[in-house]
């Protein structure tokens, strides 16, 4: 791997670091603007990791808690 392929691949991971934190709200003060790659980086993420409704966490609660 040459240098030049390092610091492309250390951008890429720095992009992905501030994207990751911009997507979970934990970098309020960067006010460095998203992206089109990071937008579709966070919509990626989105649509593979749904967030699971209260009634769907309740029902892993319960099958966590039969299988005791």
């Amino acid at each position: 791997m040459t240098k030049n392929d390092r610091t492309h691949d250390d951008e890429r991971a720095a992009r992905m670091v501030r994207a990751a934190r911009r997507f979970s709200g934990e970098s309020q003060d960067d006010d460095t603007p998203i992206t089109a790659q990071e937008e579709a980086l966070m919509a990626e993420v989105k649509s593979q990791h749904p967030r699971h409704t209260r009634e769907e966490l309740r029902e892993m609660a319960r099958a966590l808690a039969r299988a005791r």
